[in-house]
């Protein structure tokens, strides 16, 4: 009977690793789809209502449920460096392997003209569709991969427990 229980206990586990990979790969479509919208919200505010760079933070504050929102600077101060304090809010961030195009977007903001600015970040927000579509289709096959192996995985030690 312990064997038994112990084999469904693996078989479960196997199922709950394949469906926490799954879920990181849901995680990774979620994310892009924020920064997407992030930069929809910038080139809003910058090209529509004529915002500067901390008027533009403190909407993505009140907007955007990202980690990073919280510690964007909402005032000017002549002692810090604008690009620095939103590379600081960026790098607070609990995962830090994507923000690569959250610190592109910093980067961007502040740098030139009107016009300027709109169009480096729909530049950077075409790159990040590209990646949106891409993580869709790698969620697409690696789904029901993740799920499968897992359960196999775990169905494999309990039949070598029993």
């Amino acid at each position: 009977m312990l064997r038994l229980v112990s084999a469904f206990m693996f078989v479960l586990a196997g199922g709950v690793f394949g469906l926490s990979k799954s879920e990181k790969l849901k995680a990774d479509i979620e994310y892009c789809r924020k920064t997407a919208d992030l930069m929809e919200l910038c080139i809003f505010c910058i090209r529509y209502r004529g915002l500067d760079v901390y008027e533009v933070c403190r909407e993505i504050k009140k907007s955007v449920k990202m980690d990073f929102a919280e510690n964007l600077p909402e005032c000017y101060s002549p002692s810090e460096n604008f690009h620095q304090q939103w590379k600081n809010a960026v790098c607070s961030q609990k995962d830090l392997s994507q923000n690569d195009y959250l610190l592109r977007l910093g980067e961007i903001l502040g740098t030139s003209d009107t016009e300027g600015q709109v169009s480096a970040i729909d530049a950077l927000k075409s790159e990040v569709r590209k990646e949106l579509d891409l993580r869709k289709q790698v969620f697409l096959q690696k789904n029901r991969f993740y799920i499968s192996i897992g359960i196999l995985f775990g169905l494999m030690a309990g039949i070598l427990v029993i």
